[in-house]
């Protein structure tokens, strides 16, 4: 079976990101290279970051997962803007 495309394999990862009902997917840039998916941004709660990662693991063509999703809290995003 070929590889897919880079490009494809983006954006089946956005749209599974999009469709998951538990994870807010507004602050997670995804980077894809030979199928090898990169998540990183931020996201609220582990259940986001980790979430993530498992709607990646179900699109085809991707080779491996690197979760660099940094958690900040509600609380924490609110006083880093403040500053």
């Amino acid at each position: 079976m070929p590889a897919r495309a880079d490009r494809d394999v983006k954006q089946n990862v956005e749209a599974e990101l999009h469709c998951h009902p538990h994870v807010d997917e507004t602050h997670i840039v995804v980077e894809v290279l030979r199928g090898a998916v990169r998540l990183h941004g931020y996201v609220r709660n582990l259940f986001d970051k980790y979430g993530a990662e498992d709607a990646v693991r179900r699109v085809a063509g991707v080779t491996a997962i690197v979760n660099d999703i940094i958690v900040r809290s509600a609380m924490a995003a609110d006083a880093g803007a403040a500053c």
